[in-house]
């Protein structure tokens, strides 16, 4: 696994794109989000940039805090155990040169938008899909009217959830972390497009979302849940 950006390299990496004229600099008080946007809060404290970036409204920026959210997660076997309401898509930056590589909102703004709309066909609606964990690692996923049922481990030292027979695909693994109540759940781009696949059949938007994704290597994908 890519070793995941960490915060000082993102701070290092925005200040290099704002004074390419990609954004407006400010020393210690921005750093940028995945949709273009700027979040208030202070460099030097990783607490304080986390709670903007997670209550952030209109900016999807989970991206560019990944390592603080590994770092700090509270995700245990025991802590999973409920249901989840799915939340909103997410996309990821595993490197410095793939936030390079990504360059402007435009783009990463149209992965998000993208995705979303795939995992809308899958049957993910903010506030409605759930996933329940159970304590003998049963697992169940409403998806806009359909049960899912399966199986899951999750892998603490490694923060791996693996679920099997529930997703559209007989077995498929995602980077898990709990913060701030939310849960994440982040695939490698050719994993989420075999579930899309699979519980929506090939549509315009996972064409869209392949062709999207096979240009930028290096992103992780996903969604996040808050508990029910």
């Amino acid at each position: 696994m890519k070793k995941f950006l960490t915060l000082a390299a993102i701070v290092a990496a925005s200040l290099t794109l704002n004074s390419c004229g990609m954004g407006n600099n400010s020393a210690n008080t921005m750093t940028p989000g995945l949709a273009g946007g700027a979040l208030p809060g202070t460099v030097g404290n990783n607490g304080s940039l986390l709670t903007s970036a997670l209550t952030s409204t209109g900016t999807n920026v989970v991206g560019t805090v990944l390592g603080t959210l590994l770092g700090g997660s509270t995700a245990s076997a025991k802590s999973l155990v409920g249901t989840w309401v799915y939340s909103d898509p997410k996309v990821v930056f595993e490197s410095t040169s793939i936030l390079a590589q990504l360059g402007s909102s435009v783009a990463s703004s149209k992965i998000e938008t993208t995705l979303k709309n795939q995992l809308t066909k899958m049957g993910f609606k903010a506030g409605k899909s759930t996933l329940t964990l159970n304590e003998d690692k049963t697992c169940v996923f409403a998806l806009n009217g359909r049960t899912l049922n399966g199986t899951y481990a999750y892998d603490t030292n490694t923060n791996t959830l693996t679920i099997t027979g529930a997703l559209g695909v007989s077995s498929v693994s995602c980077t898990c972390t709990m913060n701030a109540g939310q849960l994440y759940m982040l695939y490698e781009a050719d994993k989420l497009l075999a579930m899309a696949t699979n519980l929506s059949a090939m549509t315009t938007t996972t064409t869209t979302l392949s062709t999207l994704l096979s240009s930028y290597s290096g992103l992780k994908v996903g969604w996040s849940m808050s508990r029910k």
